[in-house]
């Protein structure tokens, strides 16, 4: 299976393949319009045997895909910090804006970096069930989602620790990209 949320998917599929079956979920953490896969990332989660692992990550590794092994929980939890943190934080900007500024003031406004994140909305807009889907699937959910309200509440408050976590998350985190 290649989908993004992994508890309920692992444990729904494993009980109904025979024992001969070995069973690896994956999932790229990029999309199918993705042109060049070198540099990219795929998580391997393994379920079921191993004979599989080592034929199927030099593969991927062949390719350019840079390959992470994890567990459905692991998976799931690190996700939601990853993707239904991320895409609620973009989508929290896009509803304050739309509700508090409107389309036209803010686009009589806009800066350089904001016109950056518009093209995330746009694809955003794209893939709007799935983000949906992420979120109120991934059972971490609620983990990221309070630790989000309570960065925000931080740096909303002028916490001088939060600024300053926040100058070494950004630069560590850049580094990482």
């Amino acid at each position: 299976d290649v989908a993004s949320i992994k508890l309920g998917v692992v444990d729904r599929i494993s009980p109904i393949l025979p024992e001969s079956v070995e069973y690896l979920s994956i999932h790229p953490l990029f999309g199918p319009a993705t042109r060049r896969l070198e540099g990219n990332r795929v998580i391997l989660i393994p379920v079921r045997g191993e004979s599989y692992l080592e034929p199927i990550r030099r593969v991927f590794e062949e390719a350019g895909l840079r390959v992470t092994y994890s567990s459905p929980e692991e998976h799931d939890r690190i996700m939601a910090f990853i993707q239904v943190a991320h895409h609620l934080s973009y989508l929290s900007l896009a509803l304050t804006l739309w509700r508090n500024i409107g389309p036209d003031k803010t686009s009589d406004y806009l800066t350089r970096s904001l016109r950056k994140t518009f093209r995330m909305f746009r694809m955003f807009q794209a893939n709007l069930k799935v983000i949906e889907e992420i979120a109120r699937l991934n059972r971490f959910r609620h983990d990221a989602i309070s630790s989000l309200k309570e960065s925000l509440d931080e740096l909303a408050r002028g916490e001088p620790d939060a600024w300053r976590l926040a100058e070494e998350a950004l630069k560590i985190l850049s580094e990482k990209a």
